[in-house]
């Protein structure tokens, strides 16, 4: 899937972290703007870091998965790199799911999901009922719906080592269309994702989970964990990714 030039004389030695590639995705109406600190950190861990900014406004969920992940993937990923992880903030994450489900790269590695709807955002339900709204948002905001009509509905389980971060301190908290607890974009049941190695939830909001160092070391744990235990070095996570499983 994968096969951009690798640069001249650059092949790291395995184990080395510029083997690595992250590939950060940002959410709805974002930017990699957001996402910068902790581009900052994981470059300075020495992963080679990419992060694509895309119209996650104007181009449909289905065909951002289907289409510009793949090619961006295909064109930009030296050939070279051993290992693919992805970090993925809201829509990012169903971005790179849907990808997944796809194309998935044969040097994938672990990847981490912040604040995603992984079942779609209640609020999204709420404000897809008023025809400026629907217009003013675009075509996602009715793939970002809850029930069988969101593009949610049309994902799998996660078959891959996954850690799943959500937050439960909305900015405004005196009313919210969201079933608490909920960062005041996504609810934490919707972030609960079948068949993930880890679920955490963190006293943040959404637009803060890229942003909080704590995470930033939750997330650089995560990545650096042995084959034998992903979570190996992320003692802080509790819970489990489905409440099915224990």
């Amino acid at each position: 899937m994968v096969g951009a030039p690798p640069r001249p004389n650059s092949t790291p030695p395995p184990g080395d972290p510029r083997s690595e590639a992250v590939v950060i995705l940002h959410g709805w109406f974002s930017s990699p703007l957001l996402m910068m600190r902790l581009e900052r950190a994981l470059k300075r861990e020495g992963y080679r870091v990419f992060s694509p900014a895309y119209d996650s406004a104007r181009i449909p969920l289905a065909r951002l998965a289907s289409d510009y992940l793949p090619g961006f993937l295909q064109r930009t990923i030296p050939a070279d790199v051993r290992r693919i992880h992805f970090v993925t903030h809201s829509m990012g994450g169903l971005v790179l799911r849907g990808g997944l489900a796809t194309h998935r790269p044969a040097q994938l590695g672990r990847v981490v999901f912040l604040g995603t709807p992984h079942h779609g955002s209640e609020a999204a339900d709420f404000w897809a009922r008023n025809a400026f709204c629907r217009w003013l948002a675009g075509p996602n905001l009715a793939a970002l719906q809850t029930g069988p009509e969101g593009y949610a509905a049309s994902l799998g389980p996660a078959d891959y080592e996954s850690l799943v971060i959500a937050g439960d301190r909305p900015l405004i908290r005196f009313w919210s269309p969201l079933p608490a607890p909920h960062d005041g974009k996504v609810s934490v049941a919707s972030t609960r994702l079948p068949g993930a190695t880890r679920h955490i939830t963190v006293p943040h909001t959404h637009v803060a989970l890229p942003l909080r160092a704590g995470i930033i070391r939750q997330i650089l744990g995560f990545l650096r964990g042995s084959p034998e235990d992903p979570a190996s070095s992320v003692p802080a996570l509790t819970g489990p990714a489905d409440p099915g499983k224990r």
